[in-house]
């Protein structure tokens, strides 16, 4: 499970910048639970895997995809988080732990 945060600089009370949720969202498996904002065309984005240099898109490996979506969003008008949830990585260790059987 991995919650992505898609943030856009904006201009706080005191007029410095800082960066804001725009958009935030979790995928879990195939699903996408929606937090906040809209995810529009964001679903089309191919992102480039750098260990392997090949495209992935939410299609191929929704979780893989999330996780490599700051790499799409470091710079520019949108600055991308994500980060897996603690009770994914609990999962992921219960499902290694049962196949280990």
């Amino acid at each position: 499970m991995i919650r992505v945060k898609l943030m856009k600089a904006q201009l706080n009370e005191q007029g410095e910048p800082e960066l804001a949720v725009d958009t935030e969202f979790i995928v879990d498996g195939f699903e996408i639970e929606m937090v906040s904002g809209e995810i529009g065309n964001l679903l089309r984005i191919a992102v480039v895997d750098p260990s392997t240099g090949t495209s992935i898109r939410r299609d191929d490996d929704p979780e893989r995809w999330a996780l490599l979506l700051p790499q799409a969003f470091r710079g520019g008008e949108f600055v991308a988080e994500a980060e897996e949830l603690p009770m994914a990585a609990a999962r992921a260790r219960s499902r290694r732990n049962w196949r280990g059987r």
